[in-house]
């Protein structure tokens, strides 16, 4: 047996250790986590109130005085503050945990006190999530941001009253002329006086699509007009378009487009138009 002063020169065995991949998302931001096999995590909170969404494997917890079972397609709210502990499934388990601004959606209380369940719209998230990740979420955090704040709003918030068209056309005119800039969706809500929910919700209503896409595609096109009719470096209309860089304006275009920056404008400049939406 050894001896009690030196058991300190044994070598713990490691925790294993989470992966967290962290994209930001205008005033709050998605976390995207890993947990490996039977890693128990002890007792500790979070500063923001957020929804998590297991999307895969599972674990078991202890929070609010009551021990619960989440399994994927589960979706769990926390408020901030809020003590939890547990465990994960012998699988692990991959989780996106949603945080918000406070004012980004105006919850329903009876949905706050129902706290976790399963949810049939979980996974579908889950898999709209993973294929932003993949496309660099961090370059495209509007669209992120929108999708995050619908899903929160169909699962906590009270639904919003639904709005005329004036607003829609004062929202296309602030995105047509504020492509170059950081855009999020507090900051277009607070451009029209409205709540970042019922921009979400509201933009999808009466477009089809959402206020992250609607921007992708606007800047797309503002680019390839610029690819047609002048000579500016591929590295200068991405900037002057708001893309993140030269490669983010690239992905963008191999994806509305099929073709990249410099073939577009090698196939006889204006042969191929894209219509801004």
């Amino acid at each position: 047996m050894l001896r009690d002063d030196l058991r300190h020169l044994v070598p713990r065995p490691r925790q294993p250790r989470a992966f967290i991949r962290s994209s930001p998302m205008g005033g709050g931001r998605l976390l995207d986590v890993t947990y490996p096999e039977n890693m128990n995590f002890p007792k500790h909170d979070h500063a923001q109130a957020y929804l998590c969404v297991t999307v895969a494997g599972g674990f078991e917890q202890s929070y609010a005085g009551r021990d619960e079972i989440h399994a994927a397609g589960d979706l769990a709210y926390y408020e901030a503050g809020e003590a939890h502990r547990g465990t994960y499934s012998p699988a692990g388990a991959r989780v996106f945990h949603v945080e918000l601004p406070d004012d980004a959606v105006d919850v329903r209380p009876e949905r706050m006190r129902a706290r976790h369940g399963p949810s049939s719209g979980a996974l579908a998230f889950g898999a709209q999530i993973r294929h932003l990740l993949t496309r660099s979420a961090a370059q495209d955090p509007l669209e992120l941001e929108g999708l995050a704040t619908e899903f929160v709003l169909a699962y906590l918030g009270k639904p919003p009253a639904r709005l005329g068209s004036a607003w829609l056309d004062r929202a296309k005119e602030y995105l047509r002329e504020s492509l170059d800039s950081s855009l999020s969706l507090g900051g277009v809500a607070t451009e029209l006086d409205l709540h970042p929910s019922h921009v979400a919700r509201e933009f999808r209503r009466q477009t089809g699509t959402t206020v992250g896409t609607w921007v992708r595609r606007l800047r797309c096109a503002e680019a390839a007009r610029l690819l047609s009719e002048t000579d500016e470096r591929l590295v200068v209309i991405a900037s002057r378009c708001g893309f993140a860089d030269q490669s983010h304006m690239g992905r963008t275009f191999r994806s509305l487009l099929g073709t990249t920056p410099r073939e577009y404008r090698l196939a006889a400049r204006g042969a191929i138009r894209l219509t801004a939406p």
